[in-house]
């Protein structure tokens, strides 16, 4: 039904007189849209090929068939794996402060492309009931969920998008994919909201796991704006033919998370508590330690647990931290370990 709604776009589009630039542009975006759900790959490359080396479309569509066309080159090449898009997709945009338009600071970037990549991956594991993971990567059915991609910008902000995966046929004899695409998309919306908004449902309840719970809200207040070189950032989930979910984080969603961490680390103990800055210099998780150097040159050296996540803590080697922990015999016990900029 695609590929025939898009043949009537095709002749509707030849009718169209040259000089209505809009319009054609219009319906030209539509005819390679449906092309492209009706999964004729080779024939909307071609289509967008031919539109785009003409002068007889608006300059707005043209812009819109590019994005069209790098959609069909990333289907083409996924295609060879046997994956296809799911049309689960999870937009990031980044705004204010030293976001330009399209463009960031390379460290700022990197870090919420690593950053908002490990949450979807622990939200995936979560969703697929996987056995808990502190060390090492995702499992091969995780990581082949996620596809993070760099997308077109807009007027003073940095987007990029993360889309989700599918197999494009059913497994006759091997065990099905067990993760749903829409689930963890849903997922990250929801463990978002939990862990940011006091509207929201209880974290407790969202997030029943407590394993999973604390590694979430932690991964959550990595990706959290941090000082005034970001202002805010907005996380939202697109899914084809439903309506979009957003939340939108700032300076004031990190309010919560401290509250809700800070009642944790009060809860566990009743020890003399101790606080460090400095810049996280070494660690080595199986062995259950990491090092911080403060600004005097001292080197203090905390135990940790045997469950520490090391992708929370490994992205925060040679940055300012600052460590929450416990006075005891011998190295101080670690409690929370955070950015520094993100320290209220």
């Amino acid at each position: 039904m695609f590929g025939e709604a898009a043949e009537l776009e095709a002749r509707a589009l030849a009718q169209i007189p040259e000089d209505k630039l809009r319009t054609r542009g219009i319906l030209a975006v539509s005819y390679v849209a449906l092309l492209y759900k009706a999964g004729e790959l080779d024939k909307a490359e071609r289509a967008s090929y031919e539109l785009l080396a003409g002068d007889k479309i608006a300059d707005a569509a043209k812009t819109e068939l590019r994005d069209l066309l790098e959609t069909v080159w990333d289907e083409q090449a996924l295609a060879t794996t046997g994956l296809h898009y799911s049309g689960n997709e999870i937009l990031i945009a980044l705004r204010g402060g030293q976001i330009g338009s399209g463009t960031a600071p390379l460290e700022t970037a990197l870090h919420y492309i690593n950053g908002m990549t490990s949450l979807v991956y622990r939200v995936a594991e979560w969703q697929g009931q996987l056995p808990f993971r502190t060390r090492g990567l995702p499992p091969p059915e995780v990581k082949e969920l996620v596809q993070a991609r760099a997308t077109q910008p807009s007027a003073g902000s940095y987007r990029f998008s993360i889309k989700l995966v599918e197999s494009l046929q059913q497994w006759l004899f091997a065990e099905p994919q067990r993760i749903n695409p829409k689930v963890v998309s849903d997922g990250i919306i929801k463990a978002i909201r939990s862990a940011v908004l006091e509207t929201s449902e209880p974290l407790s309840s969202a997030i029943p796991d407590p394993q999973y719970r604390a590694t979430l809200v932690k991964l959550v207040r990595n990706v959290l704006p941090n000082s005034a070189n970001l202002r805010e950032v907005e996380v939202r989930t697109r899914l084809e033919g439903s309506d979009d979910q957003s939340v939108t984080l700032n300076l004031g969603a990190r309010l919560r998370i401290a509250e809700h961490l800070r009642a944790e680390r009060v809860a566990e103990t009743s020890a003399t508590p101790i606080r460090v800055e400095g810049v996280l210099r070494a660690l080595h998780l199986d062995n259950n330690w990491l090092e911080i150097t403060e600004s005097d040159g001292k080197h203090v050296r905390f135990k940790t647990r045997e469950d520490e996540v090391d992708d929370i803590i490994g992205p925060m080697v040679n940055r300012r931290v600052v460590a929450f922990g416990t006075k005891q015999k011998g190295d101080p016990f670690l409690l929370d370990i955070e950015l520094q900029e993100a320290t209220a």
